[in-house]
């Protein structure tokens, strides 16, 4: 531990360039130590994982992204989860890594030998673990170097993991193994973010509106950063220096500036924001490092990525390893970038859907952390391998890199890079991956699609018709008759069509998924309404009578009603009624008829609704 803290083991490159460059303000060597050694691994490890690599040969191929669900059973203390769980965010720290599920609960995975999983211990996890206390009320996750945060449904912070520098913000130096809450941040937060030796909250207007931090050169409670009262978007922190946002789209950073991180033209340290040159405007968001920063600039800039500050492995993305104290344009980008994340000595970016939404790393590699099946560190941007589309959010750690999958996938988590801690969640504890794995609990939940049309015998198609899976996915179908049934996991389904005064052939269809099934039709034909009955009336051979013309009466003015016989000898044995009625005497319930032969006949008619006079 004392070896690490004094930077022993780190990259040689990074350690002879920032003791060289440090300044009065920030001369301390063992604060400068212990940043290096927050938000990245040491380089020993990355070192004996590219021995390693080169020993072992070419890696197995990566586990495919669609693989099949696992459902773990608790173990242990019962803290790992039993179901699949979806993840809406994740947070990656120095050699540990945080999820937030959609029910509101942080689970940690990873290095906790300073009790940064929040799990009361401090043992390693390969898998994730739950909070404790925070099973649910959770809004945000962020991890930090060796400390972890939340903000809470309340708008309050918790934190919990090291506190050397009092970056939990409770008041002490005490590191703790469960959350504990940040003096004064109760409510009014926006947004929290974890660094290596700081940490820092955004206010919101009731409470100021302004940028607190606390930990290294702040103390342990929360402390406003001046200049920074009002007129901000967003707040970053990296491994001991930190960005804001404002409301105007600029950008203003202050800390440790060994390697030009706050992008002001120096490498002057600053205890309070300086303006980042060039970027006054224009800025759609900004995230920093470990001691780099990087801003994604707004549509009206293309999504443009501009970085500054170290560049010893390429981390800035110019082609370069050149540091640069102003900002410089990411090189090779193809297609806008929708999200950025910065790591130890390493960036990524999510490409916009419109150009694919896959991920795009540069940088340091000695781990696998760009992701592209290699161990080669890169200077410009390079695809992560199997991450073309799909992906909702990117987030870079010390030597390890996670997205977040989308709806389609069911909020999936993927890791790659340094594993030595478990950091990776896939259950081991390997040295490393340098292609994506899966997140044991947060595995791949793909969603398909059943997909069909519906017409009536004659092929025209039926609009209005509900589609069911007899659980809780539906559909309507379209005027053109068609439908999907969407959001379905693997599975069967037994899909049925209904609509009033329909009947569909089939009844039902059983669809199985994967993959998506399509032509899945049904048939509509209207159902044959209830007949209407038929009123008849028989003579008997006793009511036969001859008749002649002259014999016929008049027909009563108000209701005629006619039963005609046949005038043969023999009479057909039965005779047809027919009424008619006039339009003002309709609901008369037993009209008398009157045969030709005078014979009155007594008939229970229901005489139809007239039609017209």
């Amino acid at each position: 531990m004392l070896c690490r803290e004094f930077g022993l083991g780190v990259p040689k490159e990074a350690v002879a360039i920032d003791r060289t460059r440090s300044t009065r303000w920030w001369s301390r060597i063992v604060s400068f130590s212990v940043l290096v050694l927050l938000l990245a691994v040491s380089g020993a490890a990355g070192v004996l994982a590219e021995t390693a690599a080169a020993a072992q040969g070419p890696q197995p191929p990566a586990p495919a992204l669609h693989a099949t669900q696992a459902v773990l059973s608790p173990e242990g203390d019962g803290s790992v989860a039993s179901v699949l769980a979806s993840a809406v965010q994740v947070a990656a720290g120095g050699d540990h890594t945080c999820a937030l599920t959609a029910a509101g609960r942080a689970k940690c995975w990873g290095r906790n030998d300073n009790g940064q999983l929040g799990d009361g211990t401090t043992t390693e996890r390969s898998a994730p673990v739950d909070v404790a206390g925070l099973a649910s009320g959770v809004a945000v996750v962020a991890a930090g170097g060796y400390h972890t945060c939340v903000l809470t449904a309340q708008r309050g912070v918790k934190c919990w993991g090291w506190n050397e520098w009092g970056m939990l913000g409770d008041g002490t130096t005490t590191r703790r193994s469960i959350p504990v809450d940040v003096v004064e941040l109760a409510s009014g937060v926006i947004s929290v973010t974890a660094g290596g030796l700081l940490t820092c909250a955004l206010m919101d207007a009731g409470h100021g509106g302004g940028v607190k931090c606390w930990g290294a050169d702040f103390g342990p409670t929360p402390v406003d950063v001046a200049g920074l009262q009002n007129g901000v978007a967003a707040v970053t922190a990296g491994g001991n220096h930190a960005c804001a946002l404002t409301a105007g789209g600029g950008v203003r950073c202050w800390g440790w500036n060994g390697s030009g991180q706050l992008g002001d033209g120096t490498r002057t340290s600053r205890s309070t924001p300086a303006d980042v040159a060039g970027l006054a405007s224009g800025v759609a968001a900004v995230v920093a490092g470990m001691d780099h920063t990087c801003a994604l600039m707004d549509a009206v800039h293309s999504g443009a990525v501009k970085c500054w500050g170290a560049n010893y492995f390429g981390q800035l993305g110019d082609g370069s390893t050149m540091d640069r104290t102003t900002p410089v344009d990411v090189t090779g980008l193809a297609g806008s970038a929708a999200a950025i994340g910065a790591g130890g000595w390493h960036t990524c970016v999510l490409i916009d859907a419109a150009h694919g939404g896959g991920i795009v790393c540069w940088g340091r590699n000695g781990a696998g952390q760009l992701g592209d099946g290699t161990t080669t560190g890169r200077g410009a941007p390079a695809d992560v391998a199997g991450l073309a589309s799909n992906v909702a959010a990117v987030a870079a750690g010390g030597e390890h890199t996670c997205a977040l999958m989308d709806a389609v996938h069911g909020g999936a988590v993927l890791c790659w890079g340094l594993n030595w801690h478990g950091q990776l969640g896939d259950g081991t504890t390997r040295y490393f991956s340098t292609t994506p794995v899966g997140v044991v609990g947060f595995e791949d939940q793909a969603l398909y699609a059943i997909i069909g049309r519906v017409t009536d015998g004659s092929g025209q198609p039926v609009g209005g018709v509900v589609i069911s899976d007899g659980a809780v996915h539906t559909a309507t179908t379209s005027a053109s008759g068609s439908y999907t049934l969407d959001g379905l996991p693997a599975g069967t389904y037994s899909v049925t069509a209904d609509k009033s005064g329909y009947a569909f052939t089939p009844a039902s269809r059983s669809s199985t998924v994967p993959p998506s099934a399509t032509g899945q039709d049904f048939v509509g034909s209207i159902a044959t309404p209830t007949p209407t009955a038929t009123v008849t009336t028989s003579a008997t051979p006793t009511d036969t009578a001859t008749s002649t013309p002259t014999e016929t009466p008049a027909a009563s003015p108000t209701n005629s009603a006619t039963v005609t016989l046949t005038p043969a000898e023999t009479p057909t044995p039965t005779a047809t009624a027919t009424a008619t009625a006039s339009p003002e005497e309709t609901n008369t319930p037993t009209p008398t008829l009157t045969s030709k032969a005078g014979l009155h006949v007594w008939l229970p008619l229901v005489l139809a609704q007239p039609r017209g006079p």
